[in-house]
């Protein structure tokens, strides 16, 4: 084993990246979570929305519709997407990224960042 102090030489690696058979894509809108027991980070990944019609009454004339009404519930569903458990090194690492990303924006004047 090296010392820490020993001169390491680069390496160089060829990594293959595959999606797991359990992997999915969603649109999340918000993220809630927070430090759980046992030192891991939670992130909820959600999608706020309205909820659907109950009932709609449409008119079709010509091929065309035309909504005459509906009955409709005023809540906000927020549907939990995914929730992902990460240790501090990874939360740390997204963080990193995240802000990384974020300034990639900014200077390509993609994005303008509120302060």
């Amino acid at each position: 084993m090296q010392a820490v102090t020993d001169k390491q030489e680069p390496i160089t690696l060829k990594i293959k990246t595959v999606n797991s058979e359990k992997h999915v894509s969603f649109v999340a809108n918000r993220i809630w979570g927070g430090i759980q027991t046992g030192g891991l980070f939670e992130l909820n990944f959600i999608l706020e929305h309205n909820q659907l019609p109950e009932n709609l009454t449409v008119k079709i004339e010509n091929g065309i519709e035309k909504e005459l009404s509906r009955s409709q519930s005023k809540e906000i569903i927020r549907e939990n997407q995914a929730t992902a458990y990460l240790n501090i090194d990874t939360l740390l690492a997204l963080h990193n990224w995240l802000n990384l990303k974020v300034q990639e924006l900014q200077a390509s004047n993609i994005i303008e960042v509120k302060e």
